[in-house]
Parts: structure tokens; C-alpha cells; sequence
């Protein structure tokens, strides 16, 4: 299956690694951040298969463009890390 395809709407960690053009590993790291998690299924009778919906991934990524973040943004995750 091609990588770009425009019907695909849930991609494997490959895939949405593809797509946000970044390495699988730093996707794995991103699924685990205990800030701002990327949405993601885990699916199967161990939870081994990962699947990540399209919008979700460029929403989450919506979270992290330049000039994004507001003071109040960022006083909450100061909190939030003082806290964890």
C-alpha cells in the first residue's frame, strides 16, 4: 500500500512517521509523552498494534507550530511538569 495515500485514515507508527516526516523512534517517544501524548489505538489481543488516525496526528502537530503557544500555555505546562 502506498505510503501517501489520501483514503488511508488510520496509519501504522511507519506510516505516521512517513507522514509527520520524523524517525519511528521519536514517534514511540511522542505516543508516550506524559505532557501532550499523540492519540493513538492499540489494538489486538496484546495491544502490540499501534494505529494512529490522520486527523488526530495533524492536530496533535497543529499543538507544536511555531508561534503556537501562548503565555498561558505555557505557565500550565510548567505546571503540569512541576507536578508529574
Amino acid at each position: 500500500m502506498k505510503r501517501d495515500s489520501p483514503t488511508k485514515n488510520y496509519l501504522t507508527v511507519a506510516d505516521a512517521a512517513y507522514f509527520a516526516s520524523i524517525s519511528r523512534r521519536s514517534l514511540y517517544k511522542f505516543l508516550h509523552d506524559p505532557v501532550n501524548p499523540l492519540p493513538h489505538f492499540r489494538l489486538g489481543t496484546t495491544g502490540r498494534l499501534i494505529r494512529i488516525k490522520k486527523d488526530d496526528l495533524e492536530n496533535w502537530m497543529e499543538n507544536f507550530r511555531a508561534g503556537n503557544m501562548t503565555s498561558i500555555d505555557v505557565d500550565k505546562w510548567m505546571l503540569e511538569i512541576a507536578t508529574s
